[in-house]
This record gives structure tokens, sequence and C-alpha cells, in this order.
């Protein structure tokens, strides 16, 4: 039986091309999802059945969301029908949890930052924005995509 050879250089070829091919998708595969209805770790799946989560079911109500034990959560707010948005409970000012939302503001209680339905700070010591997250509303709950930052 005849044995194959391959040269050098082609397998260096090969080697780099397999090398910059998995540079180029492991970030696009990061953003996917896993099989249908399965979450991948950068997402966060909130049913509206559950107890927790059920308060989403009602324009203007907020919840926090636990994203990780040293983490603050996020602060999960229905602002309508169509829309559920996600913001980082962490202060810009000083790393405070900021509240949930109440007339459409979220405050800080360490020194009186208050953001706006948009995480926009309207008064007190910061001028930077609350982080915000991807957010997709479905019939049964929301999910919550870690790895996308809005804005």
């Amino acid at each position: 039986m005849a044995k194959a050879s391959i040269s050098r250089r082609r397998f260096l070829g090969s080697v780099v091309k397999g090398v910059l091919a998995g540079l180029v998708a492991r970030p696009l595969l990061s953003r996917a999802e896993g099989p249908a209805g399965v979450p991948t770790p950068d997402m966060r799946v909130m049913s509206f059945d559950d107890k927790d989560f059920a308060a989403l079911k009602k324009v203007g109500k907020a919840v926090y969301l636990p994203i990780g034990k040293d983490e603050k959560p996020l602060i999960v707010w229905r602002q309508s029908e169509t829309s559920v948005r996600a913001f980082s409970s962490e202060c810009t000012h000083a790393k405070c949890k900021v509240r949930l939302p109440l007339k459409d503001e979220m405050k800080c209680p360490c020194h009186g930052a208050v953001y706006d339905k948009d995480g926009v700070p309207t008064q007190g010591p910061t001028s930077t924005r609350l982080k915000e997250y991807a957010v997709q509303l479905g019939d049964n709950g929301v999910t919550v995509l870690l790895n996308v930052v809005v804005g």
C-alpha cells in the first residue's frame, strides 16, 4: 500500500487556515443560541409562570435578575406591552445597588443618582448611563442576552 505524503508548506497552510477559521467563528458562535429552548451560559430565561418573574406580565413592573454570585443583579423592567429592558443595577458613581424603578426612574440610595427609563442619569453625581443588555420578549417570558450590551 502506498504511503500518502504532504509537503510541509501544505501542512502549515492547512494549520493556519484552521486557526484563522476558529478565530473568526468563535465570536459568532458565542452569540448563538443553543438548540431550540436550551439557553446558553450567556442567556438568562425568565418565565412569566415563575413567581419571581410573574410581575413582568404587567407594564411598569420590574424585578431583579440575579446573574452571578459576585455580581449585582440586573433590573429587568417591563416598560410597555412590547418593550422590556434590562439594566445593570450597579450605580455608575459608587457601584451601589440601584433600586427598582418607581414612577419611570431608578434611584441609587447612596448618593442620590437618578436614572430615567433609558438608564441615563438625570440627577446626582454621575454622568454615565447604566449598562443595558439586549432582551427578547416572548409570549411566555423574557430572555436577557448577557453578551450583548446595548448602546
